[in-house]
């Protein structure tokens, strides 16, 4: 009896001390001696990567195209200013650089009209009236063959219509413009004028008529960024067009401009556009401003012609002229004898056997057409 209790006591110690030395789940374990959960580090932000360098942006070098063949649209009329549509070729020599030329081609072929209207807003009143009571004739005064598109300008450039736009509607909006640009001229006032001339004694001083305020609004017309505008949009216009400008503007121009006027005359004469221009015949003179009316030259350097008067009857006629003049013109083209690479300006002269007869035509090209001013599209 007592071996056997002393057996299972022995048994009983075993298995305890087995227990115990178990390693794993056999082994329970004091909730006091559970190791701690591991600490877990903040995660850190990764290092910024070095960019890889960027390749500097590739330039876009204008394309320059040497000029191979001259158009040379001319005007010709007679000493009373009638237009002479009788000539032939035999009756015109060119000259580039005062060498003779050999006339390549000659027509007198009608032109359809692809046209840009730049309208001044900053004019005097009796001129923005005029020009408004004007518009229907201006309208009128281009076929439905022709494209034409209306902007407005002062101190920037304002598109009103497109090539193609709706003109009924586009030329009711410039009425409506023209027509509140007239109402915002300065009103007289003072000392002296308000409540009526002053008085000596009791008796009104005779002092004249209050100033005319509204004669001398402010001048801060860029028609240099004007022309450089509207060349922008006739550049890409079909070439069997006669692609023109027309400036109807008092001719104030300022020195604030963002584009030169050489790179003006160059974009217009490198995709054949002529600028023509109605204006007042005289200019008022402010002292403390530098006014220089670039429409002349502009018409000088690129073939196109010159109109003095803001009366209403003269500027309904003159529509119609200009008009005809433009799509009537004769056109002569040459191959230059002499081709150079280099961007020279070569001088044109154009005569013709016939005497008293008044010659309108450019006066030049450029040896070299710059064909792409912009970057392509994507870049």
């Amino acid at each position: 009896m007592i071996r056997t209790v002393n057996l299972r006591t022995m048994l009983g110690i075993l298995l305890v001390a087995a227990l115990w030395l178990a390693p794993g789940p056999a082994r329970a374990q004091n909730p006091e001696q559970v190791p701690p959960a591991p600490t877990l580090k903040k995660p850190q932000a990764p290092r910024p990567s070095t960019p890889a360098p960027t390749e500097p942006e590739e330039k876009i070098n204008p394309i320059v195209v040497p000029v191979e063949r001259v158009i040379v649209p001319v005007t010709v009329r007679d000493g009373k200013g009638h237009l002479i549509n009788d000539l032939k070729k035999t009756d015109f020599e060119i000259l580039e650089d005062g060498e003779t030329q050999d006339i390549a081609s000659f027509s007198t072929d009608p032109r359809a009209l692809s046209a840009v209207i730049l309208i001044d807003t900053e004019m005097s009143d009796r001129a923005e009236r005029q020009l408004k009571e004007t518009l229907p004739a201006l309208r009128d005064s281009f076929s439905d063959f022709d494209e034409v598109a209306l902007y407005t300008f002062s101190d920037r450039v304002d598109k009103l219509s497109d090539f193609g736009a709706d003109r009924e509607l586009a030329y009711r909006k410039l009425g409506r413009i023209v027509e509140l640009s007239g109402n915002t001229a300065m009103v007289p006032g003072g000392p002296v004028f308000n409540g009526g001339p002053p008085s000596i004694n009791g008796r009104p001083m005779n002092v004249g008529p209050p100033p005319n305020y509204s004669s001398l609004k402010p001048v801060g017309k860029r028609i240099v960024d004007a022309v450089f505008t509207a060349a922008l949009a006739l550049k890409s216009r079909p070439t069997d067009r006669r692609k023109v400008i027309l400036v109807v503007s008092d001719g104030n121009n300022t020195d604030k401009n963002e584009n030169s006027y050489a790179d003006t005359v160059r974009l217009l004469l490198d995709n054949n556009i002529a600028v023509y221009g109605i204006t007042a015949d005289q200019i008022p003179v402010l002292n403390h401003v530098e006014i220089t009316n670039v429409l002349p030259k502009f018409s000088a350097d690129t073939g196109g012609d010159m109109f003095f008067s803001f009366k209403r009857e003269t500027l309904e006629n003159v529509y119609d002229s200009l008009t005809e003049q433009v799509r009537n013109q004769y056109e002569l083209s040459y191959a230059p004898k002499r081709h150079t690479l280099d961007s020279v300006y070569k001088t044109i002269e154009v005569r013709v056997d016939r005497p008293d007869m008044k010659v309108t035509a450019r006066q030049g090209y450029y040896a070299v057409s710059v064909a792409n001013l912009t970057p392509p599209p994507g870049k």
